[in-house]
């Protein structure tokens, strides 16, 4: 219908992203180049925020072929997954390695072995996941897993819960809205954080409340010896 009133050569509206239909509109541009910049840079997760509609998905898809040369790009749809292995899976089924019969830690060392500098992945892997704020919470533990210090951390999104639920954590992190939140150390507001790199940020924040912790305990069993 559309084609034929207009004139047009291609149907428009497309339900799936096409990037050669992209406008670098200012906004988006600046977007676009904020992400580039922080691949190139190897400067850590980066995380883009906006409505439905505004052109997060097409963005991916820009990045997607920008890297395709340098990178091994893992793209996801969707960042549904419930557990680790659900999502081991997906990034080895989009780069072309085997994942069928595999248990997690196999899964884990496939892709190490892919990571080692090799034809087909020359500078490592560029991960890409849209509907990232579906990705479970859970697997912000893959990360802590080394932390095994007994200690509290909440997480909480909500501006109204978060905050007294932060009040008796060692670590928490409530969402405050415009793309930050607000960090509590040890029961106490102390600063607000971006979302972008907030992941990197909460893990420093927990190993080095670790380390106070165990300080404290060493210095408790010193005075009572």
């Amino acid at each position: 219908m559309y084609e034929a009133f207009f004139q047009l050569k291609q149907r428009p509206f497309a339900a799936a992203p096409q990037p050669e239909r992209y406008f670098p509109a200012q906004s988006v541009e600046a977007a676009y180049h904020a992400l580039a910049r922080c691949v190139d840079r190897a400067e850590g997760p980066g995380i883009l925020i906006g409505g439905a509609g505004t052109g997060k998905s097409l963005l991916l898809e820009m990045l997607a072929r920008r890297f395709a040369d340098r990178f091994s790009v893992a793209m996801l749809s969707s960042g549904s997954f419930s557990s680790r292995r659900e999502l081991l899976q997906a990034i080895l089924y989009e780069l072309q390695l085997p994942y069928r019969g595999l248990d997690e830690g196999e899964m884990r060392l496939a892709l190490f072995e892919h990571l080692n500098p090799n034809p087909d992945c020359p500078a490592g892997v560029l991960l890409l996941v849209d509907e990232a704020q579906r990705l479970a919470m859970r697997l912000l533990e893959e990360r802590l897993a080394h932390v095994t210090t007994p200690m509290s951390l909440s997480i909480i999104g909500c501006v109204v819960n978060g905050p007294g639920e932060a009040l008796f954590t060692d670590v928490g992190f409530t969402g405050g809205g415009k793309g930050a939140g607000m960090v509590y150390l040890a029961g106490r507001q102390d600063h607000k954080l971006d979302n972008v790199g907030m992941v990197d940020h909460i893990v420093q924040l927990v190993e080095a409340r670790a380390a106070v912790i165990e300080a404290e305990r060493d210095q408790a069993l010193q005075a009572a010896e």
